[in-house]
């Protein structure tokens, strides 16, 4: 999934920021600067939840997030305290904008797409199908539920709120993160199981060509030996012979041709 952060942009009441990002961003300081609150701005404008520093709480206007993603640029601008995502990504005469829920699903947000949500928005510039799970953990044929990209998230970014702290959110008290954990083990797991079945496919198809090729060879080795041909020098040496053969039948042919020429002629005269 090709997903690379360009830049934020924080506007605040008496200024606008933008912090602007590489292939490799790294952000130093002390304490307290504010080195977490971008890593929890940049996932406030992918639809979680954020808590203010007290030194935002007063100034903090809105985070504009700016994605490269397979489709294209992707604008995500979300404004404190709301629900909706303003989402801008296409270029002129194409370019489209529309306010998106950040994570709640009610129906199709934009035309023939699919996408309901910021999640499914996201996926879809990344040309691919949101990935689903089952609702139930034990009934196989159970119905399926969205797979949020912040999910998959969880495990691009180590909350270091304790000096154990786990990528994966099996312990603790809430019990939907540690479901929705699993759900995305699961869901990993699942994908290279399936496309580990495809590469044994691909190899039984290639073993078996193989076993073919290598018959057909035999085959034609018995015969060229049936026939007093066993290398590859003897087949050009061979060849050479039925060439010069060909060469030297033509030219008698020829000459017999024009010999046959010559006694025509005599006995009209």
């Amino acid at each position: 999934m090709e997903f690379h952060l360009t830049s934020l942009i924080l506007a605040f009441k008496k200024e606008t920021v933008t912090i602007p990002f590489a292939e490799v961003s790294y952000f130093w300081g002390q304490m307290g600067a504010g080195k977490t609150s971008i890593a929890r701005l940049i996932d406030f404008c992918l639809g979680g939840t954020i808590e203010l520093s007290p030194a935002l709480q007063n100034e903090f206007v809105s985070a504009t997030l700016h994605l490269n993603l397979q489709k294209g640029l992707l604008e995500l601008e979300r404004p404190r305290d709301s629900n909706l995502v303003v989402a801008r990504w296409g270029t002129k005469d194409d370019a489209i904008q529309v306010a998106i829920p950040a994570r709640e699903t009610n129906g199709e947000v934009v035309p023939d797409t699919g996408i309901e949500n910021l999640s499914d928005l996201i996926f879809w510039m990344s040309s691919l199908t949101p990935p689903r799970v089952r609702r139930s953990k034990v009934k196989v044929d159970s119905e399926t539920n969205r797979l949020s990209l912040r999910n998959l998230l969880w495990y691009c970014y180590l909350d270091q709120d304790e000096i154990d702290s786990s990528f994966f959110h099996l312990d603790g008290s809430n019990p939907f993160s540690r479901f929705a954990s699993l759900d995305v083990i699961r869901y990993v797991i699942g994908y290279h199981d399936e496309h580990i079945l495809e590469i044994e496919a691909q190899l039984d198809s290639l073993r078996g060509q193989r076993t073919a090729t290598i018959a057909s060879i035999e085959t034609l080795t018995r015969v060229l030996k049936d026939v007093g041909v066993e290398s590859e020098l003897e087949i050009q040496g061979r060849v050479k012979e039925f060439r010069e053969a060909a060469a030297l039948l033509a030219t008698e042919i020829s000459a017999q041709r024009e010999q046959t020429a010559v006694d025509r002629t005599t006995v009209r005269r």
